[in-house]
């Protein structure tokens, strides 16, 4: 690599608007939409070929502007065309990461490891901690291979911006982990203790960050119209040759059970006791954390037996593949197919609804029925043993409901 043409200037480097600006020698800037500015070295690695022969392109990250002036960033592409110009070459992504092994102080994907291997039994579940994981590995890239004592507000915003234009709330949460692996950074002594954690949100990125949306509510049936849609989705359940629709039965189980789509999806034959007439959902698919039991009623038995006569896997409505699970989407295909308004987990809004208007059920058991947190710590505490037979008694009511002739009177 030759000595580098300078392109770009301080005034350039403040008022360039969104884009990649080149600078020569390999440096660039890429200023986002949100207008953060950020320089990489673009080069090609001596030693990883690409399907053409020549070394693999590669972008490394110099840090950001103005954190990073524009005379240091030359500096540091300098430096990594001399490891380039070599004789035999070097990678400056290789040298470098040696310097900070030197230096003891760890990368953020380093530290990232750190804190997931030590936050192992703080997850809620299995699943929350591979969802935390596949997070930091697909949507850090931008500070990945920093080391944690270089991260700036600038990084943290890059990284950000990048993942809010897929998932404006999910990346909000990513923040929140972000700030928590740079903590933890700081207390093990990789970061100044007076530094200001650069992810932190209250006087922070609450000033440079929208907002995450309110959240809307899940399209919902209203409970009057729900007998004659039973009706409908009782028809679908076998099709025109009488073979059974592992869909419209699991959609019927759900809504018998007010349960969510991943607890029913995922069901298995081990979960059940028949004779008993129970459901035991074990803590790691509860969105709570907390293993939660389910009386069944006479319909959702109804359903099982019907599914255990044609059982194929250990799933109790098992996908196209008897080895994988029912998809999410194939609900939302029946509801639209059978021409309800809703979503899914609507249901559950229609079930609390009715529970609330129809019935003198009290309002801790509507909400134990469908696994929300009831009071406050204290109350739980002397309130741990799940009331059975008043959820059981709930169910059998909405049970009735949900087979009632379409145009009988509204009890």
């Amino acid at each position: 690599m030759g000595k580098a043409v300078e392109i770009l200037s301080n005034l350039k480097v403040r008022n360039l608007g969104p884009g990649l600006h080149r600078d020569g020698g390999g440096l660039v800037l890429v200023v986002d939409a949100g207008g953060s500015r950020n320089w990489g070295f673009v080069y090609r690695e001596p030693y990883t070929k690409d399907k053409f022969g020549n070394g693999k392109r590669t972008k490394l990250g110099l840090g950001g502007y103005p954190t990073v002036s524009l005379q240091q960033a030359r500096a540091k592409a300098a430096e990594a065309r001399g490891y380039l110009n070599e004789t035999p070459p070097r990678s400056p992504k290789e040298v470098w990461k040696e310097r900070r092994k030197a230096s003891n102080t760890p990368t953020f994907s380093e530290m990232s490891d750190v804190y997931l291997a030590t936050m192992t039994n703080g997850w809620r579940s299995d699943r929350h901690r591979e969802q935390v994981r596949s997070n930091l590995l697909k949507h850090c890239a931008p500070i990945a291979d920093m080391p944690v004592n270089e991260i700036m507000t600038e990084n943290v915003l890059l990284t950000i911006h990048t993942y809010a234009e897929q998932a404006p709330v999910a990346a909000l949460k990513l923040r929140g982990t972000i700030e928590q692996v740079l903590a933890m950074a700081r207390a093990k002594g990789h970061i100044d203790r007076n530094t200001l954690n650069p992810a932190s949100w209250r006087g922070h990125l609450d000033k440079l960050l929208p907002k995450a949306p309110k959240p809307t509510h899940h399209p919902a049936m209203h409970y009057n119209e729900l007998p004659g849609f039973m009706q409908r989705l009782r028809e679908a359940r076998l099709d025109s040759e009488g073979r059974i629709n592992i869909v419209a039965h699991a959609l019927a189980f759900l809504i018998h059970c007010g349960s969510r789509s991943g607890e029913v999806r995922l069901a298995k034959w081990s979960e059940f006791d028949l004779d008993g007439r129970l459901w035991s959902i074990p803590a790691e698919r509860m969105k709570g954390g907390k293993a939660h039991k389910v009386p069944l009623s006479a319909g959702a038995i109804e359903i099982i037996e019907a599914m255990r006569a044609v059982r194929s896997s250990d799933f109790v409505f098992p996908g196209t593949k008897p080895v994988r699970e029912l998809t999410a989407k194939s609900f939302e295909r029946l509801l639209a197919r059978l021409g309800a308004k809703c979503v899914c987990h609507g249901m559950r809004s229609t079930f609390r609804n009715w529970a609330g208007n129809r019935t003198d059920t009290p309002r801790e058991i509507c909400e134990l029925a469908l696994a929300h947190t009831v009071g406050n710590s204290v109350e739980r505490s002397y309130w741990n043993e799940h009331p059975e037979e008043k959820h059981r008694e709930l169910l059998e009511k909405w049970d009735r409901y949900l087979h009632a002739p379409v145009g009988a009177p509204m009890a």
